[in-house]
Parts: C-alpha cells; sequence; structure tokens
C-alpha cells in the first residue's frame, strides 16, 4: 500500500489516567489497519513486542517490492 499525504500532523496526548487515552489511540489504529502496542520503557513492558512487530512489517514490505 502506497498513501500519499497532503499533510503531516505529529499529536501528543496527554489526560489523567483512566480516562481513555489508550481506547482512543486503540481505535484509531485500528481504523486505519496499523498494530497498536502499549510500551513502556521505564519497566520494559512490550519494548521487546513491539520491537519484533516493526521487524516483521518492515520484512513484509522489503519482500513485497
Amino acid at each position: 500500500m502506497n498513501l500519499e499525504y497532503d499533510y503531516l500532523f505529529k499529536l501528543l496526548l496527554i489526560g489523567d489516567s483512566a480516562v481513555g487515552k489508550s481506547c482512543l489511540l486503540f481505535c484509531f489504529a485500528d481504523e486505519i489497519g496499523i498494530p497498536f502496542l502499549e510500551t513502556s520503557a521505564k519497566n520494559s513492558t512490550n519494548v521487546e513486542e513491539a520491537f519484533m512487530a516493526m521487524i516483521a512489517e518492515i520484512k513484509n514490505r522489503m519482500a513485497k517490492q
């Protein structure tokens, strides 16, 4: 899938805990078809899984070329 965009936005989502920030991001990622993993470098939560998912995605894209 080759997508071209007219604009690129960076979004910083700030809010109190347990108000739905992760849910909002999960729904957005699901809608556009990308994986969503919550990570924490502080306690190493899902860091390796996120890295491996990125490697798999890069390999898939390279294989399609």
